[in-house]
């Protein structure tokens, strides 16, 4: 029913039924003699007034009866799957991700799809509860809303960059129409289907389900996928590379795209690029910087189909010379300052002891300890990891293994185990770690890999996450990395580097890795985040910001992330506090601002590829599933949960019933009189 609540209605069939007895007649006997004739005629009339009375009472109950009926509006349907007792329940969800901004027909998916939703609703209009569900998953979505609100909640539904699984959306659905116990409920989804979002759903009901594909006009897009920097150190007034990579649809037959570099809002550089037969292109853009600050890197391709993904943001810190505090006895010293002022890459100072100044510490990227002979400030060396430097450590080849494990397991480092005269050679690279990507591209073909007389071999546990970046051919380490989160990282080298013992610092790899440790420990390095509820940011911050609460602001933005504090590092999640891609800047409680941030849109949605009826079917492994075929078929599911309604048939029945009474009225005393006429000629 409709409009249950006017059942109460049917009171008011009392009515006729007490005019009914109030109007009754008592007839009073009178004697006459030879009467006969005369109580033959008085008996007929009687019963004639007597029918007369029950057909006026039931036309005007019957009328009353179908008027009451028409407001009520009952149902009919057969029992079918998904379908009982209850209030029809329709849930629809609208895919409004950024594929559905290209053309479908002559409107946009999303206005097509939207179309559809409001015409589920209306073939079941006022009879039920709807949900109205996109990828926002907004809180009234999460609810059952009457026909107007729902009709209202499809209007406001515009694209948004967020992206839900197949899962996510059932589940949803399932957990909001469960509020309600009715046994009559449909599903839709109005979707383009894309074959790399749908997956087999986990929770299996009895409902129909009916999935509704919206068709793309063409599937074409072009998109910058990703881009990042060529280099091993980033300085100012040198070439830098920056490779990016473009993709297009199998069926965009352009021709030619023209990719444009903006930096800091001046354009740098354009490309031409010739697409042929090709569909993924990876190429280089040249670019010089001046200025050692933040710099905002935009990378842009002209597209008019989907626009979303034609921008690509990246930022990065152009800092001065890293600058490298070399901690040294003397011992073979040359070879590792060499390494490092070799092209004028970095700032190197030389001391002779741990006792280095609060202004020199700070200033620092890299601490580099060559081989001191004793260990006794290991406090100082936690103080500096906690500051987020980078440490280096050679180890003396005369090392006090007592003293030195005592100070090496304080700062969180394995402990020297024995000293081994076994000779040795370098063999194996972890070319995955970034310390070492970029550098040794040709390792394979190297023949003069280095060899030692001796190492240090280790044991015990190490609090700090581990990560062997260089190995010997016997499988033994020679370059740790022990890493924390919130601190700087340690590098430790097991075999002594002097020239009498090795000729590591002779060979062609000394000099590039010294480049490389160097590089890596610069401040700010190329960042780019990708929006999403399930990506977090990490962010370097000074160790004295304990109290601070930092906030993320631009675009209209000004929001306050979810954050945690570890050593010096800001960890923030983005949830979906920001929706757009662009440049945003992380400021601190008085309004400082500490760090940019550069983020992009997921490239899921830049695939233009859809799944057919088939597809959908096996993808997502529902029994109970319709595929609509493009000829309205979706409201097929809509009859089994609505049924017949037969409210014309209750007015006309109404007015028959009103037409009989007027009748009876009318003309009952005139056919009647008619009638005893006849019988008494």
């Amino acid at each position: 029913m409709v409009h249950p609540s006017l059942l109460w209605a049917l009171l008011l069939l009392a009515i006729p039924v007490i005019v009914h007895l109030f109007n009754l007649r008592k007839y009073k006997k009178e004697y006459f003699s030879n009467t006969s004739l005369l109580k033959t005629i008085l008996s007929e009339t009687q019963k004639t007034s007597k029918l007369k009375k029950r057909l006026l009472l039931a036309s005007r109950l019957l009328a009353m009866f179908f008027i009451i009926m028409a407001f009520v509006q009952p149902l009919f349907n057969a029992k079918q799957a998904g379908t009982g007792s209850g209030q029809p329940i329709v849930s629809i969800y609208i895919d409004n991700s950024f594929s559905m901004e290209s053309p479908a027909g002559q409107l946009k998916a999303l206005d097509d799809a939207k179309q559809k939703a409001v015409e589920i609703i209306k073939s079941t209009e006022n009879q039920g509860l709807y949900q109205i569900l996109s990828n926002d998953f907004n809180g009234n979505q999460l609810q059952l809303l009457p026909y107007a609100e729902a009709r209202e909640a499809i209007r406001t539904i515009e694209i948004s960059s967020n992206r839900k699984t197949a899962n996510e959306i059932w589940e949803k659905q399932i957990k909001t129409t469960s509020s309600n116990h009715s046994e009559r409920k449909v599903f839709y989804w109005l979707s383009d289907f894309q074959k790399n979002q749908y997956n087999k759903l986990n929770h299996i009901t009895d409902y129909p389900l009916t999935c509704i594909p919206i068709i793309h006009n063409e599937k074409r897009n072009i998109y910058i996928d990703t881009a990042f920097i060529y280099s091993p150190a980033i300085k100012a007034n040198q070439d830098i590379k920056i490779i990016y990579r473009i993709r297009k649809s199998a069926d965009d037959k352009s021709d030619k795209s023209l990719v444009t570099l903006t930096v800091n809002d001046a354009v740098k550089s354009r490309n031409e690029v010739v697409w042929k037969d090709k569909t993924t292109i990876t190429d280089t853009l040249i670019v010089k910087l001046v200025s050692q600050d933040w710099q905002f890197l935009k990378l842009n391709i002209s597209d008019p189909s989907v626009s979303f993904d034609n921008e690509y943001f990246f930022s990065f810190y152009l800092t001065p010379k890293p600058y490298i505090t070399l901690v040294s006895n003397g011992a073979d010293q040359k070879f590792i300052t060499n390494s490092l002022k070799a092209d004028d890459n970095f700032d190197v100072h030389g001391f002779g002891s741990l006792d280095l100044s609060a202004e020199e510490v700070k200033n620092s990227n890299l601490i580099v300890l060559n081989q001191p002979s004793q260990w006794n400030n290991s406090e100082k060396v936690n103080e500096w990891l906690k500051a987020n430097k980078h440490v280096a450590i050679f180890l003396p080849a005369d090392a006090n293994l007592p003293a030195y494990n005592q100070g090496l397991t304080a700062i969180g480092v394995q402990s020297l185990a024995e000293w081994s005269p076994t000779s040795v050679r370098m063999k194996q690279f972890n070319l995955q770690d970034p310390t070492l990507q970029n550098i040794f591209t040709q390792i394979d073909k190297l023949s003069d890999l280095p060899s030692f007389s001796s190492y240090y071999i280790l044991s015990g546990y190490s609090p700090r996450a581990k990560e062997v970046l260089i190995s010997f051919d016997n499988g033994a380490p020679f370059l740790i990395k022990y890493s924390r989160l919130g601190e700087g990282s340690i590098y430790l080298f097991t075999a002594n580097i002097s020239s009498s013992k090795s000729d590591f610092v002779f060979s062609s790899i000394f000099a590039p890795l010294m480049y490389k440790l160097g590089s890596a420990a610069a401040s700010f390095q190329l960042n780019s985040y990708f929006i999403g509820s399930d990506n977090s940011i990490s962010i370097p911050v000074e160790s004295n910001s304990k109290d601070n609460v930092f906030k993320i602001t631009g675009k209209d933005v000004n929001v306050i992330p979810p954050q945690r504090k570890i050593g010096n590092t800001l960890q923030c999640q983005l949830h979906e506090s920001i929706m757009e891609s662009g440049f945003y800047s992380v400021e601190n409680s008085d309004g400082v601002k500490i760090y940019q941030l550069a983020l992009n849109h997921k490239r899921g949605e830049s695939e233009m590829e859809f799944m057919d009826a088939g597809e959908i079917a096996n993808a997502l492994g529902y029994k109970n599933l319709e595929i609509d075929s493009g000829n309205s078929s979706y409201l097929k599911s809509l009859k089994a949960i609505s049924g017949v309604n037969l409210w014309k048939l209750w007015v006309i029945l109404a007015l028959l019933f009103l037409l009989s009474e007027m009748a009876i009225i009318l003309f009952w005393d005139k056919f009647y009189s008619q009638y005893l006429q006849s019988k008494s000629s």
